[in-house]
């Protein structure tokens, strides 16, 4: 028998967890939103993952960017492989690319 735990990881994000509120012009809640972003850097850059409480089997994947504080994409693909696998061995479903 083999473990397989959070020790195979390559790499650890920072987690946080929010809630958006958009409310009308009388204070009423008129969307909300409950996620938690994952945040990977390394030295290459920067990739953000971000999961919806609504849809706990789904993550959706950003970047690899320069930074956090950068839109700039680069070329970072062991950052990204290293995210992806992270996130693979936590949600059914690991989106990339353009989000809907």
């Amino acid at each position: 028998m083999t473990l397989i735990d959070d020790s195979t990881d390559t790499l650890s994000p920072v987690i946080e967890h929010h809630v958006d509120e958009v409310l009308d012009a009388r204070g009423r809640r008129q969307q909300f939103y409950n996620y938690i972003d994952y945040h990977f850097d390394d030295d290459d850059g920067y990739v953000r993952a971000r999961m919806y409480l609504d849809k706990p089997n789904v993550v959706d994947v950003y970047g690899p960017l320069r930074s956090r504080t950068s839109a700039e994409p680069v070329q970072a693909v062991a950052l990204l492989n290293a995210a992806k696998a992270y996130l693979q061995r936590r949600f059914n479903r690991v989106r990339t690319g353009p989000h809907p």
